[in-house]
């Protein structure tokens, strides 16, 4: 007759007893999970307050004080206005209490677009006088008068005679550049070097002083932000017109800013030549207006790299011609 050993009959018991409480705590913690998943998934499926009931669409508080209002900006409506008056000349350079590239291009666009179809009504002879300088005053300074310290950070190169050349913006980051007339070194700055400036994606606007006698090709071109540059009154070489620089004399247009593409240009009566590049980077949508007549224009020089300046671009104002 086989024996039992009731020894191992008893651990065995142990086991069994051990394996199904632990299935049970498993069971249990399982079975608490699909509750927690089921009661998410509920509260889910509830609309939410407010919700358009059985259709799944939500509306928002306010949505139906919404419902048949303009909510139009007064921006927007705004921007239909053609009356807009543009602000002054002396009022223009605010670079020193904006940092933010847009607003100083809105605050410099000095002038509007003249009407497309209305010849000019004014029939008398165009003054060969040239223009007043409309952005100086006769104080040194001109409409930057007030304005901050000249900028910091710029890049000089020693010149043999003892002054200096502007080569870049080196570590500068102002929208409205500002140029010293003497280098933190104490150099006088003489000089803009060729290309200086070329490409610079932060200029606005540009402050000439009295002491620059030199502004090399291309110094100012492909900055497409740059609108405005302004010449001190003292300056015996350079001159500034609406934002644009000519020599002295004002019969050479020697740069018009990237960035005047949805504005008009005037160009005096008294310029002789468009140097070459002049218009560099400016496109097809600005509009150009010379106070001459169509046969004043013939004469005047157009350098290369001009290719604005082609005809169907050009409004004569001395007649009813447009080129």
């Amino acid at each position: 007759m086989k024996k039992w050993d009731i020894k191992k009959i008893d651990r065995d018991i142990v086991i069994l007893r051990r394996t199904a409480a632990a299935l049970f705590v498993v069971a249990l913690i399982l079975s608490v999970m699909l509750l927690i998943c089921v009661g998410t998934q509920n509260a889910k499926s509830v609309p939410p307050s407010g919700s358009a009931e059985g259709t799944g669409e939500v509306t928002y508080a306010g949505a139906e004080a919404a419902e048949g209002t303009d909510t139009t900006p007064e921006a927007d409506a705004g921007e239909e206005d053609t009356g807009r008056k543009e602000p002054s000349v002396t009022d223009a350079i605010s670079c020193a209490d904006s940092d933010d590239p847009l607003e100083i291009l809105e605050t410099l666009s000095l002038e509007s677009l003249p009407e497309q179809t209305d010849p000019p009504a004014d029939t008398e002879e165009p003054s060969t006088e040239p223009p007043a300088d409309t952005e100086t005053d006769t104080q040194p300074g001109g409409i930057w008068q007030g304005a901050p310290p000249a900028s910091q950070g710029l890049s000089f190169r020693l010149q043999e005679d003892g002054s200096c050349i502007l080569t870049g913006m080196g570590s500068c980051t102002d929208t409205c550049l500002i140029i010293p007339a003497v280098s933190p070194e104490g150099w006088p700055v003489t000089a803009i070097a060729e290309k200086a400036f070329y490409g610079c994606g932060v200029l606005s606007a540009v402050y000439i002083p009295a002491s620059v006698e030199k502004i090399g090709t291309l110094a100012f071109a492909a900055c497409p932000r740059l609108a405005y540059l302004s010449v001190e009154a003292d300056n015996p070489i350079f001159r500034s017109v609406g934002g644009i620089l000519y020599d002295k004399a004002c019969t050479v247009l020697l740069c018009c800013p990237p960035a005047r593409n949805d504005l008009s240009v005037t160009v005096p009566l008294t310029v002789q030549a468009i140097a070459e590049m002049a218009f560099y980077g400016v496109t097809g949508q600005v509009r150009i207006c010379y106070e001459g007549t169509w046969e004043t224009w013939q004469r005047v020089y157009i350098g290369y790299g001009n290719n604005v300046l082609s005809v169907g671009t050009v409004y004569c104002l001395g007649d009813e011609q447009r080129s």
